[in-house]
């Protein structure tokens, strides 16, 4: 019985070392998706297009557009109506 265990827990420890085989080339890759998609989203000034006055909506009538679209999250949905077909699931045969 004490032969069982001692092989037991040696094969416990032996198969937790080999959980951190891989981790020198995860912590090596750690972060480098965070910092791809960071790079991503920074404005770089000397950028092609940095120096550019994008073309499109103006200031004041996009203000009123927004307040719109901000407005509507607060408004209730009106009453549906559901089309019941008196099926229900989970009955005996």
């Amino acid at each position: 019985m004490k032969t069982l265990i001692v092989i037991t827990a040696a094969a416990m420890l032996l198969s937790g070392c080999s959980l951190f085989y891989d981790a020198p080339r995860i912590d090596a890759d750690y972060g480098q998706a965070q910092a791809k998609t960071w790079e991503r989203q920074v404005a770089i000034t000397d950028y092609r297009y940095a120096g550019m006055t994008p073309e499109g909506l103006g200031g004041i009538p996009a203000e009123q557009i927004m307040k719109v679209y901000n407005q509507s999250f607060g408004e209730k949905p009106e009453k549906e109506e559901v089309f019941d077909l008196g099926i229900t699931g989970g009955g005996s045969m």
